[in-house]
Parts: C-alpha cells; sequence; structure tokens
C-alpha cells in the first residue's frame, strides 16, 4: 500500500464509519458464527469447579437457550467442521445462515449429559462437547479441579479431611493451600494469581 493510501484510508474510514448502519456493516464484513462457550450447568454445589469458573442455574441456563434460539442460527458439527475445512484449504467458503453461532460445552463434566443434554433435546438446539477423555469415569482428575476442592474444603472449615487431599497434590501447590487460612478475611485468591 502506497504511504497516500496509509494516510488517507484511515482518514475516510473514521469520517464515514459512524454513518453507516450496522446492517450493512453485517454484509459488507461476513463474519465467523459467534461462539457460546460453557463448562458446566447444575443446581448443585461443585466444588470441583466452583473456584474456577462460574456456572449457571438450570433455570438461567434455559434462559439462554431460549434467548440463543430467538436470536440466532445454532450451527451443529457438521456444517462447522465443513466451514473449519474450507477455511485451512482456502476453499470456497460454505454459506452460512445470517446471526450464525454455536455452542460448545468444553470439559465434558457429567452434568453436560446429566442436565444439559435434557435441555438442549428439549429445545432441539445442537451442541459441540468436548470431552477430556482421561477424565472420564473419574480416573484422572483436573490438577485446577483439585485446587478448587482443596480451597473449597479449607474455606469450609473443612481442614482434617482436606489433609488427605493435600497428599495427593503436588507439593508447589500444597503450600499455596496451606497459606490460604492465613488470608484476611473476605480476600478472594483465583487459580490464575497461585499458578507457578
Amino acid at each position: 500500500m502506497s504511504s497516500f493510501s496509509q494516510k488517507i484510508v484511515p482518514k475516510i474510514t473514521r469520517a464515514t464509519a459512524p454513518h453507516i448502519p450496522l446492517y450493512a456493516y453485517r454484509r459488507l464484513l461476513p463474519r465467523n458464527p459467534i461462539g457460546f462457550f460453557y463448562h458446566s450447568v447444575s443446581d448443585n454445589h461443585l466444588p470441583h469447579i466452583k473456584h474456577l469458573y462460574p456456572y449457571k442455574s438450570t433455570a438461567d441456563f434455559e434462559k439462554d437457550i431460549l434467548y440463543l434460539k430467538s436470536n440466532f442460527n445454532i450451527l451443529g458439527y457438521p456444517l462447522l467442521e465443513e466451514l473449519s475445512k474450507a477455511q485451512s484449504q482456502r476453499a470456497r467458503i460454505p454459506t452460512l445462515p445470517s446471526k450464525s453461532a454455536f455452542l460448545s460445552f468444553d470439559d465434558g463434566f457429567a452434568e453436560c449429559f446429566t442436565v444439559v443434554r435434557p435441555i438442549l433435546l428439549k429445545h432441539s438446539i445442537p451442541c459441540i462437547f468436548f470431552l477430556s477423555t482421561n477424565w472420564i469415569g473419574n480416573k484422572e482428575m483436573f490438577y485446577r479441579g483439585k485446587i478448587s476442592l482443596a480451597i473449597d474444603s479449607i474455606a469450609s472449615g473443612k481442614v482434617e479431611q482436606q489433609e488427605l487431599r493435600l497428599e495427593k497434590i503436588q507439593p508447589k501447590w500444597v503450600f499455596h493451600c496451606q497459606m490460604l487460612p492465613l488470608l484476611p478475611p473476605g480476600y478472594y485468591v483465583t487459580l490464575s494469581e497461585m499458578s507457578p
């Protein structure tokens, strides 16, 4: 791009952008589908994820689904896979419906099957589930889930029970967990702050 173009194009863009209606942007600049990502939905206390990220109640999740269903065209895996392949091969991108979106659940916790699936089936909403296969059947547990359990037990005053669990956690994390009771009341510690 010439130096003239580098100077004039941004000026023209800044001058005209506020006057272009939003619907015109959507037509002129096609976008990839919007992704809505969740980890879990439950009405129960989930100590293994409570300190990792928030999760929705079933009622709130169903409200989300109704909103998404009425405001977006939710895409299923086959069309998303076709889109991904076309983009990676620089081939012709499939035509997507307007306001395309997709729904995704990471980690594949049991609640995805017992809570989420019935709601999605009820509303005929497709979804992508990413499963951590090592966690199926509780053979293994994500190290941050272990930390969340430790924080929850310490915060609830069940320190005696926690001592057994702490032995299974890597030594560098034990120090952080033992420090939690020493923090001032009301101090909130996130796992990213505890990362080595």
